[in-house]
């Protein structure tokens, strides 16, 4: 999962399958009038809130290029894209089979799509200057921490990172935002690391119904979700992402975005 290439003007997505574009900012001048013009009222109202010009051309190509993408899929006009939003904020598209998230850091946009599988992606750019000892202490499990600090000094930043967006991702795809309690649920600093869930009766308030009708596999403390994927997702340098599905899946394409419609 690592070769980027130009995502089609009519993507077609099969079963078992996630399909992940991508942004990079910015987007040129034209591309902004003709997203703009493509906004709700809501939409450009929300942008314009923003102080900063670079929020709201964040915004605007994170949100544009959302309902131009969903357009390709839908086969429809892409102002016609209407979303609603769970509890929590995330947005979905009522009555529709196709799932997506999200997910914006400096001058990228990420974006999930699958059929009847809930996704969550997280991108976030690597900052030199943040407290990340301190910052780790507050999403990690005690043996995650411990972990933690035993890894090289070196090592250290990137593997918050990547604990980071592991986490945030699969909290998006849940649906339940920052309520979740991190510090239950493992994901390691390894690519080859398993979701693991602590304290399980803990947790089931904050998860999905569906949850007791799927097989898991207990540990002395801790619960497997074998049906839960979590894959790190390569990407440009100075940049960490991953991406969770609810149900593993068998293909994972990289899609470039470019304005082939507008």
């Amino acid at each position: 999962m690592n070769i980027w290439v130009s995502g089609p003007p009519r993507p077609i997505l099969s079963l078992n399958e996630v399909q992940i574009w991508r942004i990079l900012l910015p987007i040129s001048e034209e591309s902004k009038i003709e997203f703009q013009r493509k906004m709700s009222l809501q939409e450009l109202t929300r942008m314009n809130n923003f102080y900063f010009q670079e929020d709201k051309d964040r915004f605007l190509a994170a949100r544009g290029g959302l309902k131009d993408i969903v357009s390709r899929y839908l086969n429809i006009p892409a102002e016609e894209a209407h979303f609603d939003y769970g509890k929590f904020g995330k947005p979905y598209l009522k009555g529709s089979h196709l799932q997506f998230n999200l997910s914006h850091s400096a001058g990228c946009v990420l974006y999930a799509f699958s059929h009847n599988n809930s996704l969550g992606i997280d991108v976030e750019r690597i900052k030199e200057n943040i407290d990340y000892l301190s910052l780790a202490k507050t999403i990690c499990s005690k043996e995650e921490y411990e972990k933690f600090l035993m890894l090289p000094k070196e090592e250290q930043l990137l593997a918050f990172y990547r604990c980071w967006t592991r986490k945030e991702a699969i909290i998006k795809m849940i649906g339940k935002g920052l309520s979740f309690p991190l510090k239950r649920l493992e994901v390691g600093f390894s690519v080859k690391d398993t979701i693991q869930l602590l304290e399980v009766e803990l947790i089931k308030p904050f998860l999905p119904h569906s949850f007791d009708k799927l097989t898991i596999v207990v540990g002395e403390n801790y619960c497997v979700r074998p049906e839960w994927q979590l894959e790190e997702i390569v990407f440009e340098s100075g940049y960490v992402a991953a991406i969770a599905a609810e149900k593993s899946t068998q293909k994972i394409s990289l899609w470039n975005w470019q304005a082939s419609r507008i």
